[in-house]
């Protein structure tokens, strides 16, 4: 696959980053289908090239929603090890509030990350369905 970069693709990705997943997020439906409008004037090489980079997106979101990946680890350690020191120390279990909002943030940044991963797999389908069979 070579790297397109044309009017048509920009003008798209420009779109999807503003526009299509707070649409996406209110309505499905009118969200994939301004989604193919919108892919209406791009050639089917330039299609192409939107799509794999969609579903590379979407790989990548699903890759950040787990819990232990990119920065999340780092912040798991340094909670676990707060709260070892401060039970050590005596110091009272008040570190384990920062564990509780750690896993919070975890999980909501868990749902965010699988919601936009979701969106751009719809995304890529609906413009794989207007470039037609893919050679193999």
């Amino acid at each position: 696959m070579m790297y397109v970069d044309s009017e048509p693709v920009r003008k798209f990705d420009a779109w999807a980053i503003n526009a299509f997943y707070p649409l996406f997020r209110k309505d499905r439906a009118r969200a994939l289908t301004e989604a193919r409008e919108q892919s209406q004037t791009m050639n089917p090489a330039e299609r192409d090239h939107v799509i794999t980079s969609s579903l590379n997106l979407a790989a990548r979101q699903r890759y950040m929603s787990h819990p232990l990946r990119g920065l999340k680890l780092v912040i798991w350690g340094v909670s676990l090890l707060s709260t070892v020191l401060n039970l050590a120390l005596e110091a009272g279990p008040y570190s384990l509030v920062l564990i509780g909002l750690v896993a919070a943030v975890t999980s909501v940044q868990y749902f965010v990350c699988r919601r936009q991963a979701k969106a751009y797999d719809q995304l890529a389908e609906v413009l794989a369905e207007s470039v037609g069979p893919r050679p193999t």
